[in-house]
């Protein structure tokens, strides 16, 4: 029986499956291919992509709404973040203070500690309560980037699982925080709150636990 020649392996194949012995030879190709690209990674390459910060920050600083929505505020709350001035909203009172004659001037109430770099990011209904608006603002940014760091850590370690835990603040979970409470994920794949349609997401305090399973 004549045999069919199989060009990327040189090897003889049954003249009555060509097109499987084609197909072989593209798998065995393809996988060569990536087996030699997989080889060149760097340890740094091969682990799970996580969102980086900075976009974590202006993604949440825009979404808000309560801010002008220029590039300059954004950079504003990511060297907020990075002096760990997010926490509780305290980006009210990173930068340079406002001077209670300033404060009088601008309309704002004079007995809080507000800076001169953070009232400058604030849409005008924004200001009518600051402190509002400073926790609004950063709350929800906070509470991503710890369980994007949380979720990080827990996709370093071998075997180890992110088990899902809804918020128990007063205001309780939104419903698809609800919905996936003690879900078990993988680190690199579990949704990471607070949600798009959240409806308290300055409130939210879904975190994720380390659940180790052995398979």
């Amino acid at each position: 029986m004549a045999g069919y020649v199989n060009f990327f392996t040189a090897a003889s194949c049954d003249a009555a499956s060509p097109t499987l012995c084609y197909a072989n030879s593209m798998m065995s190709l393809f996988k060569g291919i990536f087996d030699r690209a997989f080889a060149n990674m760097t340890p740094e390459d091969r682990a799970p992509k996580f969102p980086d910060m900075a976009d974590v920050v202006r993604d949440g600083v825009l979404a808000s709404g309560l801010t002008k929505g220029r590039e300059g505020d954004v950079r504003f709350y990511i060297a907020a973040r990075k002096a760990g001035k997010l926490v509780g909203g305290r980006c009210r009172t990173f930068g340079e203070p406002l001077s209670t004659e300033a404060k009088r001037e601008m309309g704002l109430p004079t007995r809080l500690t507000l800076t001169y770099e953070f009232v400058e990011t604030l849409g005008d209904a924004a200001r009518a309560d600051p402190v509002a608006a400073a926790w609004r603002i950063a709350v929800p940014v906070d509470r991503h980037l710890q369980n994007t760091d949380c979720l990080r850590k827990l996709a370093s370690m071998d075997g180890m699982k992110a088990q899902f835990l809804a918020s128990n603040m007063a205001a309780g979970p939104c419903r698809r925080a609800a919905e996936l409470d003690d879900e078990i994920f993988e680190p690199h794949s579990a949704p990471i709150p607070p949600f798009e349609n959240c409806s308290h997401p300055d409130q939210c305090s879904c975190s994720f636990r380390a659940r180790f399973e052995i398979e």
